[in-house]
């Protein structure tokens, strides 16, 4: 457990947040707190920021990653995990944020399924995990554009349509293919998911306690959400397990 917790320390971003200068002086604060071990005030200064950035719609990986490893160092691993999940939405491969990920699975008393996919479908997904949402949103808009002024100069009929009907087709091609990856990244980041955060919680079948219970989950647990209905979320498994928890139990990240 001593490597566990030196692995997690050592791994801690002390890079500058790329907002205000306010907000850079309360990080660096927070780092210096979490040097010399007093995690609890760490976690006080983080926090502020969070709820700055938070009013402005604003989302950082170094303050989540910050807040997951101070909240693993008080123990908490519901929110350790819950903020490293949310960091990892932001910057999919980063390596120290994985590898911390693997040891909070090691702290889980529920041990997860993991998906295996085939060898086309991984590379996709480390195609569209490699790029931000806001690059391809750009590179989709750019092929968008190409598309819309080639078909614009072939309604002219002032150019070479061999060379226009060529140059459409690249055009759309890589216009669609942009498109799959945007939608692919957007749907991996807006993903509805959530963390238990309750010792222990009964899944039932329906919408009501008075319905049977299916399995249990435990602290820390990560679910797909799939609807909400009554005070209740309709959570599944990647193992195909699903069920109705309460929704109290649950932290959306």
């Amino acid at each position: 457990m001593k490597n566990v917790v030196f692995i997690i320390m050592l791994c801690l971003t002390f890079n500058f947040l790329s907002f205000s200068q306010d907000l850079n002086a309360i990080f660096e604060k927070a780092n210096h707190f979490y040097i010399n071990k007093n995690y609890t005030k760490a976690l006080e200064e983080y926090k502020k920021i969070e709820k700055e950035i938070g009013e402005k719609n604003k989302h950082s990986f170094k303050l989540y990653y910050n807040l997951g490893c101070t909240y693993f160092r008080l123990n908490d691993i519901a929110n350790a995990r819950y903020y490293f999940e949310k960091a990892k939405r932001i910057k999919p491969f980063d390596k120290d944020l994985n590898k911390n990920l693997k040891l909070i699975l090691t702290r889980l008393k529920d041990k997860e399924k993991k998906v295996t996919n085939g060898f086309f479908v991984n590379i996709y997904k480390k195609l569209y995990l490699s790029v931000s949402l806001n690059a391809l949103t750009l590179i989709t808009l750019i092929f968008f554009l190409a598309v819309f002024l080639i078909l614009a100069m072939l309604i002219a009929n002032r150019y070479d349509r061999k060379k226009l009907y060529y140059s459409l087709g690249i055009s759309l091609f890589f216009f669609l293919l942009s498109f799959s990856l945007f939608y692919s990244r957007y749907k991996y980041t807006f993903q509805k998911e959530g963390i238990v955060f309750s010792e222990e919680v009964d899944v039932f079948s329906e919408p009501n306690t008075s319905s049977t219970i299916l399995f249990k989950l435990h602290k820390a647990a990560k679910v797909k959400i799939e609807e909400q209905l009554n005070g209740y979320v309709h959570i599944s498994l990647p193992d195909g397990l699903n069920g109705w928890i309460d929704r109290q139990y649950i932290k959306e990240i």
